[in-house]
C-alpha cells in the first residue's frame, strides 16, 4: 500500500503537490514524471521521496480528501433516501438528490481541478473507473427503491438502468468540466435532474401500463 513518508516540512510538501496537479492536470496520471515535478517543485528527485513514496502515493495525496468527501455526501443522499416511507422511495429519489445538490457543488467547486483531474487523468489509478463506479452505486440506491414496491411504478432491468444513469453522470460531469459558473452549472444539473427524474418515473409508469395491457389482451385472446 502507498504511504507518504515522515517528512513534514509542510511549505515544500505543498510545493511538491502543487507542481504535481500541474503536471497531472497537463499530462495525465500516467504521462506525468516524477523528476519532472521535483524539479518543477525545486526539489531534488530524492528529496521528492522523503514526502512522497510513490507517483501513486502523490496522485492520492491530491485526489483522496475530495474524493472522499464527495462519497460521504452520497451516503447522506442516499440514507436521505432510505429515510422516505417505502412507498415515496421511487417517486421522491429526485426530491432528495436535488435538495443536497447544493452541498454536492460546493464539494466540486472546493478544487474544480481535482474533479477535473479525476475525470480526465486518473488512468491507471484506482480513480480510473471512478464514474463507473458511482454509476452503479446509483444503480443500486434506485433498484433497492424499486424493491419497495412503489404503486404504479415499475423499475427498469438493471441494464437498462445502467445504461441511462451513465447517460446521466456523464452529462453532468459535463457540466462541470464546462468552465461555466457556480451558479450556472447548479442550475443546469437541477434542470438535468429533474428533467431525467420526470422521464424515468413517466417510462416506468408506461412500462407497467403497457405490461398490463397485454396481460389483458393475452387473456381476452384466451
Amino acid at each position: 500500500m502507498d504511504r507518504q513518508t515522515g517528512f513534514s516540512d509542510t511549505p515544500t510538501r505543498e510545493r511538491i503537490l502543487s507542481s504535481a496537479k500541474r503536471q497531472f492536470l497537463n499530462h495525465g496520471f500516467q504521462g506525468a514524471s516524477i523528476r519532472r515535478i521535483a524539479a518543477d517543485a525545486g526539489v531534488t528527485y530524492g528529496a521528492l521521496y522523503g514526502y512522497f513514496s510513490s507517483k501513486e502515493a502523490l496522485f492520492y495525496a491530491l485526489i483522496d480528501p475530495l474524493a472522499d468527501r464527495i462519497l460521504e455526501k452520497l451516503d447522506q443522499i442516499e440514507a436521505d433516501m432510505r429515510s422516505l416511507p417505502a412507498s415515496q422511495r421511487l417517486s421522491g429519489m429526485s426530491g432528495v438528490f436535488t435538495a443536497r445538490l447544493p452541498e454536492l457543488v460546493d464539494l466540486i467547486f472546493e478544487d474544480r481541478e481535482i474533479v477535473n483531474l479525476v475525470i480526465g487523468g486518473s488512468k491507471g489509478t484506482k480513480y480510473e473507473h471512478f464514474m463507473a463506479d458511482l454509476v452503479k452505486r446509483d444503480v443500486m440506491a434506485i433498484s433497492a427503491a424499486g424493491d419497495s414496491s412503489t404503486p404504479g411504478l415499475h423499475p427498469f432491468d438493471a441494464q437498462t438502468l445502467e445504461m441511462m444513469m451513465e447517460g446521466y453522470m456523464a452529462a453532468l460531469f459535463h457540466l462541470i468540466v464546462s468552465g461555466r459558473d457556480r451558479q450556472a452549472v447548479e442550475q443546469s444539473m437541477n434542470l438535468f435532474t429533474g428533467i431525467c427524474a420526470a422521464g424515468m418515473l413517466a417510462l416506468m409508469k408506461d412500462s407497467g401500463d403497457e405490461n398490463k395491457s397485454e396481460g389483458t389482451d393475452h387473456e381476452q385472446q384466451s
